[in-house]
C-alpha cells in the first residue's frame, strides 16, 4: 500500500473560536510533517499544535497535512491521527481525522490528508 491520500471534512462550530490541527503517528514508526494553508506552510507551536485562524478565517479553505513516515517497527502498519481542536468561548472541542495504511517493500510512506473546513 505504502503512500496514502485521505480527504476529510470539518464543520466549523464557532466563527470566534480558534481552530487549528495536531498530528500524532502510531504503530512504533517515526515521522515528520507538515502542514499547508493555501499552499504555505504554518508552524507548529511548542506542543506541535498547529493554529490556522479564527473559525470565520477558515472556513471554506482547505488545509493539506501531509505526513512522511519511515519504517523503524517490524509491524508493517501505520496509523496517523489528524486532531482538529476548535476553541471557542463556550469551550473547545476535538474531532480526530484517522488515517490507517502497511508500508509496501520500502520503508518510507507518505500520508496525505486534506481537510476541509465548512
Amino acid at each position: 500500500m505504502g503512500d496514502v491520500q485521505h480527504e476529510d471534512t470539518y464543520k466549523i462550530k464557532s466563527d470566534g473560536g480558534l481552530v487549528g490541527v495536531k498530528v500524532r503517528v502510531f504503530g512504533g514508526h517515526a515521522g515528520a510533517w507538515v502542514v499547508m494553508l493555501d499552499g504555505m506552510p504554518v508552524p507548529p507551536q511548542p506542543d506541535g499544535f498547529v493554529v490556522l485562524g479564527e473559525g470565520r478565517d477558515v472556513r471554506g479553505r482547505d488545509v493539506l497535512v501531509t505526513t512522511t513516515l519511515d519504517k523503524i517497527s517490524p509491524n508493517p502498519s501505520f496509523t496517523v491521527e489528524h486532531d482538529v481542536r476548535e476553541i471557542g468561548p463556550t469551550g473547545g472541542s476535538t474531532m480526530p481525522f484517522i488515517v490507517t495504511g502497511k508500508f509496501d517493500a520500502v520503508s518510507t510512506a507518505d500520508v496525505e490528508e486534506t481537510i476541509v473546513f465548512e
